[in-house]
């Protein structure tokens, strides 16, 4: 588990501003990372140009890693939602929407693929357009 000291060094290593970092995810942190993995996922996310928030370290670097190469792939903003999913729901998520010509935002992310297909053929039914904030509700 990584320090609170530790977590300094590195976020001063890497130019992060620590309080911004801290905020909200404090507990997550510590209580899932090691200095290793952290550092690992800093580098990741700095290489990409991916902000170093609380969502990034749901993951471990290597699958933060293939989620980039995916949202790459198809042309995906690499935001916190995306962080939500595994990179495998990710692809399902890309195939659902492709399939239903969807627009793959960020919106999609907060619900599996399977809860999507659900929520199109609901839209369907009742004459709904398809669009990202039909996402913030539930099938």
């Amino acid at each position: 588990m990584i320090t609170e000291i530790q977590l300094k060094i590195l976020c001063t290593e890497y130019g992060i501003d620590y309080e911004k970092l801290i905020k909200g995810n404090k507990n997550e942190i510590f209580q899932k990372g090691n200095y290793e993995e952290i550092e690992k996922i800093v580098e990741v996310c700095q290489k990409n140009g991916i902000e170093v928030t609380g969502s990034v370290f749901n993951k471990p670097a290597e699958e933060i890693e293939k989620i980039v190469g995916i949202c790459k792939k198809n042309e995906i903003e690499i935001t916190g939602s995306v962080f939500k999913r595994t990179a495998e729901e990710i692809e399902r998520i890309v195939l659902v929407c492709k399939e239903n010509g969807i627009e793959i935002t960020g919106s999609v992310f907060l619900k599996p693929a399977e809860e999507i297909e659900k929520i199109v053929e609901v839209c369907k039914k009742n004459g709904i357009e398809v669009t990202g904030s039909v996402f913030y509700k539930s099938a």
